[in-house]
């Protein structure tokens, strides 16, 4: 059994006076590993969204192989972006114990953009008749993602982890 006032330490530097609890730095960076692994799956279905909708709209091939490729480009710097905020986001949310908080808006916002990226080409590919099967995947995503708000909005510093 971890003994947790083994567990926290005193620094000096920017967190001077501050008790640091190791066990919401492990933390830190298993949601951080999950904020990315996440964040690329959005990437890559983003991807998806973006050719369905340039198979309906391109009328030359060349043109939609080069705004495929600029938009994979686009997506790979808004998740290189992600990885570098969501570390930075979490550490802050360590600093003000309120990283559960953090956590959950982030992977609110993750899920509501899986959601409608996976939601989006079943629309396109079925115009006009709806396979409920398909729609439990952007459904289940779209539930985590309102959760997961309702968690972040109604969570304050009570709640603490660790």
């Amino acid at each position: 059994m971890l003994n947790r006032k083994k567990l926290i330490k005193k620094v000096r530097g920017k967190f001077h006076g501050m008790k640091i609890n190791w066990l919401q730095w492990i933390l830190v960076y298993v949601f951080w590993v999950i904020t990315v692994g996440l964040g690329f799956l959005c990437l890559i279905s983003a991807r998806n969204l973006s050719l369905s909708i340039l198979q309906l709209f391109a009328d030359n091939r060349w043109t939609a192989s080069a705004i495929d490729k600029m938009l994979f480009i686009i997506l790979a710097v808004l998740w290189l972006v992600l990885v570098i905020f969501a570390e930075y986001y979490y550490r802050e949310g360590v600093a003000k114990n309120i990283l559960w908080k953090h956590f959950s808006l982030v992977m609110a916002i993750q899920l509501f953009c899986l959601s409608a990226a996976h939601f989006i080409p079943v629309l396109i590919v079925s115009i006009t008749d709806i396979y409920w099967a398909a729609l439990l995947l952007p459904g289940m995503e779209l539930i985590g993602g309102i959760t997961f708000f309702a968690l972040h909005k109604f969570s304050g510093r009570r709640h603490r982890i660790a």
